[in-house]
């Protein structure tokens, strides 16, 4: 009997320090489920992007407009877009349009 009482209050010893092991895990990812860059082109201007991977969305700040990107599906690479807004890009390569027109492009150079 008592061996029994022994094997239940270490299982649930066990239980407790595992679901406070997972919360701990879930909080920490919520943390990281933010990732904020700041790219710039040829020209000096600089696109902010603030990426929030649990809504699939990304923040973008670029000369002083800030819209709301929601995540599309792509063959390749990443596709953020709403009515106005398309922002694409593969690696560091990043391209943002504005309907029909590119308006910001930074491709990270290649070494030969």
């Amino acid at each position: 009997m008592k061996k029994k009482i022994f094997i239940l209050l270490v299982a649930f010893i066990a239980l407790g320090i595992f679901v406070s092991c997972t919360s701990t895990k879930q909080e920490s990812k919520k943390e990281s489920d933010v990732y904020k860059e700041s790219v710039l082109d040829d020209k000096g201007n600089k696109l902010d992007l603030c990426f929030y991977h649990a809504d699939e969305t990304v923040k973008i700040s670029f000369n002083g407009t800030e819209a709301l990107l929601k995540r599309q599906v792509s063959a390749s690479g990443y596709i953020y877009a709403n009515d106005e807004y398309e922002l694409s890009g593969k690696g560091k390569d990043v391209y943002l349009r504005k309907g029909d027109n590119l308006i910001f492009v930074h491709e990270e150079k290649k070494d030969k």
